[in-house]
């Protein structure tokens, strides 16, 4: 039994492309990524299939609806990838759930910072 979203389609099918979750927005109860549509996502993928997160701008959110989705993916029981190309602030939370953490070189992952400073060459690092 998948939990969805109240008032909306299935919304881990919104979330999953190509057999990845793909997590592009802010995190929050009412917003497409929380925890009811991961649940969903992961759900739809084939019992013994690892996970993999796809963070293409996850920007943050809501703390708590990102550490019940960090406990949703720790206490699976399967392996967990993330491949970041951006996460901030509570995204990285989902990230740090993972099992592996992929990264380029030109990629941001920060908890401390809001998207708009990655584009700020005033802001000093």
């Amino acid at each position: 039994m998948f939990n969805f979203l109240p008032g909306r389609p299935d919304a881990g099918h919104s979330l999953l492309h190509n057999g990845e979750i793909e997590m592009d927005g802010k995190i929050g109860p009412a917003s497409t990524i929380n925890v009811a549509s991961i649940r969903s996502a992961v759900g739809l993928l084939p019992p013994e299939a690892p996970i993999v997160l796809r963070l293409s701008g996850l920007n943050g959110g809501n703390i708590s609806e990102a550490m019940k989705i960090y406990l949703l993916l720790r206490e699976c029981g399967r392996h967990v990838t993330a491949h970041i190309e951006e996460a901030h602030s509570a995204g990285t939370f989902v990230a740090m759930a993972a099992t592996e953490i992929s990264m380029c070189e030109n990629e941001f992952f920060d908890p401390r910072s809001e998207p708009r400073l990655r584009r700020d060459p005033s802001v000093n690092r």
